[in-house]
């Protein structure tokens, strides 16, 4: 049985419903937090692209194969929902970014115990400005350490991304250049 994109989103919606219903009484620490804010930051980065792929038969659509039931043109009908599924795939990247940036800094905190930890808070990939604000320097050095090779990083469409352990390396042989 094939399902549709629709009971998908659907059973996503239940999923979050039901998370939204659990951390209302839950007590969450900071590292559970950067676990649960990693989760919806991935989230936040999909959904972009499904309101794309969702908006794209919109631009091909035959305006003659609808009609629109409060009398309007199915033209401009058709416009007016293109253009509002583009303004919110801006709304989630924008808020992608936010939860990027609220990820990061979690992402530092660690209890007290490492035994206490459960929760793996490695974040993999690494955005470009995350890594000039992780080493203090600016995007445009970042781009030319990527460059030149001293700083690896693997392209995910149309964006670059550092993997966390190319940061490491980096900062190691900094460090060894240093003593």
């Amino acid at each position: 049985m094939t399902t549709t994109v629709s009971e998908q989103v659907g059973t996503a919606a239940g999923a979050v419903r039901a998370a939204n219903h659990t951390a209302m009484s839950a007590a969450l620490t900071a590292s559970e937090t950067s676990a649960v804010v990693g989760a919806v930051t991935d989230l936040a980065h999909r959904l972009p692209q499904l309101l794309e792929h969702i908006a794209r038969p919109l631009r091909t659509a035959d305006p003659v194969d609808y009609r629109d039931d409060r009398g309007s043109d199915p033209i401009h009908a058709l416009r007016q929902a293109r253009a509002a599924l583009n303004d919110a795939r801006d709304v989630f990247e924008a808020l992608a970014g936010h939860l990027d940036r609220a990820h990061y800094h979690l992402g530092h905190l660690s209890p007290s115990d490492p035994e206490d930890s459960t929760v793996n808070t490695t974040k993999y990939l690494w955005r470009v400005e995350e890594v000039a604000e992780l080493l203090g320097i600016c995007r445009s050095r970042v781009f030319g350490l990527m460059n030149v090779g001293e700083l690896a990083s693997v392209k995910i469409g149309s964006s670059r991304r550092v993997p966390d352990q190319a940061v490491r390396d980096y900062v190691a042989r900094l460090s060894e250049g240093a003593a």
